[in-house]
Formats: C-alpha cells, sequence, structure tokens
C-alpha cells in the first residue's frame, strides 16, 4: 500500500479491519521526511491486531505483520 502522512485515517479503517490472523504480511510505502521522526507506526499498532513496525534494511516480511 502507498499513502501520505494524509492517508492515516484511511490506513486506520483498512488495518484494523484485518484479523490478527491476516495470511500475509504487508508493506506501507508513505512519503515522510527521512530527517522526520515518524509514530504513525506506533498509532497504527494500537488500531489494528497486527503487529506494525517502522521497517528497517534486513527486515524479513511475515505474515501478519505490517512494515512501514
Amino acid at each position: 500500500m502507498a499513502a501520505s502522512v494524509g492517508g492515516l485515517k484511511a490506513l486506520s479503517i483498512i488495518l484494523g479491519g484485518l484479523p490478527a490472523d491476516f495470511p500475509a504480511p504487508i508493506a506501507i510505502v508513505m512519503h515522510i521526511a527521512p530527517e522526520h521522526k515518524s509514530i504513525l507506526a506506533e498509532i497504527l499498532n494500537s488500531r489494528t491486531h497486527l503487529a506494525v513496525k517502522q521497517a528497517h534494511t534486513g527486515d524479513v516480511l511475515s505474515r501478519g505483520s505490517v512494515f512501514m
């Protein structure tokens, strides 16, 4: 999925509707300045049953996880 920072509401609705045992990983691409500390992963993590985290080099996509 791709979204701008203004896409938080839409991402919350989509991810919030998915079950904790969702069978695929999800990658979200957002336009965020590299020097900007983002708390979007934490916000989304509180709005879904899936594990949402900020992606880092070397992360391995796994079922039921959301990387952004």
